[in-house]
Order: C-alpha cells, then structure tokens, then sequence
C-alpha cells in the first residue's frame, strides 16, 4: 500500500484510478476474493433454505399452494435484497474501510472517499448479482421461479427507485461518525427491518393488515419500499393499469427527492465532520 500510496502521489491518481485501486483489493487479492465468493454462497444457500422452509409452514398453516407461495418469497427476497445491498453497503464500506484503514489511503487524496465508497458499492453489487444469478437459476430447475411480464418496466421501475436507496445509503454512512455508530448502525437497522417487513416483500400486504388493522395504512404511506415494491408486483403480474400504478410512482417521486436531498447534507455534514475532527481516520 505504501508503494502504490507513493506512485499514485508522483501523477496525481485520477478518481476513475481511485476506484479501480478499491476493485483490485476484493478482486486481484486472492485471499479476499475467495473470502467474498465464500460468503456470498453461503448467504444464498442459507437463504434459499429458509425461503424452502417459510413456504412449507405457511403451506401447512393456511393451506395455500407451496409453489405460489415460494414464488411470492422469492420475488420478495430479490427485491428485499436488492434494497438492503445498496443500503447496508454504504455503511459497510466506511466501517469496513476505517477498521481496515483504507480510508486513510484514500483521504490522501481529492474525492478519495467518495471513489472508495463507489469502488466498495461496485463491488458488493457485483457479488449480489451473482447471488441474484444462482436464485434464478436455482429457482427455475425446482420450477418455482416466478414468471415476470413486463420485465423491461419492471427494471426501468427499480432504477427510478435508486435515488431513494442512494439517499438512504448516505443518511446510512453518515451514521458512522456522526452517531459514532462504529460497529453497527441503527439507521441500516431500521431502514433494513421497513424493507423487509412492512413492504409487501417477504411478508404479505394481506398478512400485515390481518395483523396490524388499520394502522398498517400508516406504515404503507410512509414506508418507500411498500410503494416500489407495489409496482413490481403489479407490473411482473401483467398489470399496466395507469390508474394502479401512478399514485405509487408520484409517492416515489417525494421519496427520491426527499432522501436524495437528506443524504447529501448529511454526507456534507459527515465529511466535513471528518476533515475537521479526523471522525472517519484511525491515524489523525
């Protein structure tokens, strides 16, 4: 790290150079590499056993189909998963990166933190994807696979949803410093329990209003995830009603905005938190 720290001082490492040095550590470092791919399929068997065994008791319990009530599961883990990556990674990447003091390296230099934090989501997202790869193809060989139509706007959905995450991301990474969260953070916690629970993912609308009555209204309304996770559902079962779908995507809209706009001030607040105290440094 010392030599490279020394290269990259003599020609000014550029931010793309930045990001690609936060690659290589996950990626060209063998022991790290095979830590990662290790993790990452020990997380999906785990997983896709505990969706197998919640499609089994629910089966035994109500008596619903277990192959539709597998496939509800797994639309929900992908969409669950795909909102706690970009959630919890944010918040990984600084805690991860303080105690590994990596993020020293990167304060040498103009924009280092923020091209650590990309090069760490990057590569997170790619070891998700390659979990998201196993489930599919996993779940299509047991034939419990969920058949999606409209799958272009199914993704051109979730990629009008990632300012939100972006904006969660941050308020998630600012927690580091800014409530000294330094091992754990109860904002992912939080943030991660409303994606799961209360967004019609891997617990049912249906089942949360049996529970709850009419409170869960309250929790639907003011949970981002429930809303996104609405239109997927209703687009992968070939709903394109504008009248079903519209009062959820203008929702999104306040949320993008809103989140977007809390997670830059407090990243703002968080790095010049850092410049002034050294709160993201281990050696300041």
């Amino acid at each position: 790290m010392r030599a490279m720290e020394f290269e990259l001082r003599k020609k000014e490492a550029s931010f793309l150079e930045l990001i690609k040095i936060q690659l290589s550590i996950s990626f060209k470092t063998e022991f790290a590499f095979k830590i990662n791919l290790l993790l990452t399929l020990v997380y999906f068997f785990t997983e896709f056993i505990i969706i197998i065994g919640i499609g089994l008791f629910i089966d035994h319990v109500s008596g619903s189909d277990l192959r539709e009530t597998t496939k509800f599961l797994i639309l929900g883990v992908l969409l669950k998963d795909g909102y706690n990556i970009v959630i919890s990674t944010f918040y990984e990447a600084i805690r991860n990166g303080y105690w590994s003091s990596q993020v020293d390296f990167f304060n040498l230099f103009p924009n280092g933190r923020l091209a650590y934090l990309l090069g760490y989501v990057i590569e997170k997202i790619i070891f998700h994807l390659f979990k998201l790869f196993l489930m599919v193809v996993l779940s299509f060989l047991l034939g419990i696979f969920p058949r999606i139509e409209n799958l272009h706007l199914c993704i051109l959905s979730l990629l009008f949803f990632i300012p939100t995450l972006v904006g969660l991301g941050l308020i998630s990474f600012s927690s580091f410093n800014l409530l000294n969260a330094r091992m754990m953070s109860p904002v992912v916690g939080i943030f991660a329990f409303f994606a799961t629970v209360f967004s019609n993912t891997i617990v049912s609308e249906s089942t949360i209003i049996s529970i709850l009555g009419s409170l869960s209204s309250l929790f639907f309304i003011t949970n981002p995830f429930y809303h996104i996770s609405v239109v997927i559902r209703l687009l992968s079962a070939g709903t394109t009603e504008v009248h079903l779908l519209w009062p959820h995507y203008i929702i999104i809209i306040v949320f993008n905005v809103g989140f977007m706009l809390l997670g830059m001030v407090s990243y703002k607040i968080s790095v010049k938190d850092a410049d002034v105290n050294g709160s993201l440094s281990r050696w300041n």
